[in-house]
C-alpha cells in the first residue's frame, strides 16, 4: 500500500464521483429523535488501495465488503 499524502482536492473529487452523505431520523422509545449521519464511498473491490488511503487521510472510518447474491 502506498502511504503518500493525498491532495485534499483529489479526495473531494473522488467523493463527488463515488460518495454520498445521508441523514436518517427515527424516534426512539423515549420519543427522542435519533439522528444518524452517514458518509460513504462505494467502489469496486480493486479500488481498495485508494479507499484505504482516503481512510488514513481522514483519520477515521470503516471499510466493509458488500456481498451480493448471484
Amino acid at each position: 500500500m502506498n502511504h503518500m499524502l493525498l491532495d485534499p482536492n483529489y479526495i473531494v473529487g473522488f467523493v463527488d464521483g463515488e460518495g454520498c452523505f445521508s441523514i436518517t431520523s427515527n424516534k426512539s422509545r423515549k420519543s427522542i429523535p435519533e439522528i444518524r449521519l452517514l458518509f460513504e464511498i462505494e467502489v469496486r473491490e480493486d479500488d481498495e488501495d485508494i479507499i484505504r488511503q482516503i481512510q488514513t487521510a481522514l483519520g477515521c472510518g470503516s471499510i466493509y465488503r458488500l456481498e451480493y447474491a448471484r
